[in-house]
């Protein structure tokens, strides 16, 4: 569950991308760990706390992201990138051109909801929740969780087994009554794990 923001310093100078592969395709059927990596973007024009700068600070930003997913994904560490506060479109946009060639799926509901997956696995289908929210977080966004259902066989093969990928950010509020909201927002995503499980079932993954 992507809930939680990773911290990424940006250094001025990224270093260059090499050129990029093709996504190797994983053995059907793999039984080996799936490896998912969650990262808050900070991707919020602005010049306050928990804003990301200007959009040539996010552009930059970007590129270091996609630079350092990279270099992780051919290290052979992340199969798929969960994603939040992807709310700058032209960095989000450049970003997803730069993963695509290892990350070729992608699921991104809406600007407002700033949520992104990126996967090396095709996805079966994907779904988008709204959670409750308060205060400039209820009126300015769209809180919500992602569920991705990431194929890990083959197209053809007569069984599939698929990973559930939920991705989200809470209520972000700490200095008030976020806990309570964050709560409900906890509830709801049980909910929909139990949904999205109840979902595999009844399709036979």
């Amino acid at each position: 569950l992507a809930q939680e923001e990773l911290r990424h310093r940006v250094h001025p100078a990224p270093r260059r991308i090499s050129p990029a592969r093709p996504a190797r395709a994983r053995p059907a059927g793999m039984n080996s760990l799936l490896k998912v990596c969650t990262w808050n973007a900070q991707m919020l024009p602005g010049v306050f706390a928990g804003q990301g700068g200007t959009r040539t600070d996010i552009a930059k930003r970007a590129h270091a992201m996609a630079n350092n997913i990279l270099c992780c994904s051919r290290a052979d560490a992340i199969d798929v990138v969960c994603l939040q506060e992807m709310w700058e479109v032209e960095a989000a946009k450049a970003l997803k051109v730069a993963l695509r060639e290892e990350f070729p799926f992608v699921y991104a509901p809406s600007a407002r909801c700033g949520l992104m997956i990126a996967s090396k696995f095709s996805m079966v289908c994907n779904h988008f929740t709204a959670l409750p929210a308060k205060g400039v977080e209820r009126l300015s966004l769209t809180k919500g969780v992602s569920t991705s259902f990431l194929r890990l066989t083959a197209a053809e093969d007569p069984t599939t087994r698929v990973a559930i990928v939920l991705n989200t950010h809470l209520q972000s509020d700490y200095w008030s009554s976020g806990r309570d909201t964050r709560a409900k927002q906890i509830s709801c995503i049980k909910d929909v794990v139990h949904r999205a499980e109840m979902e595999c079932a009844g399709n036979g993954y």
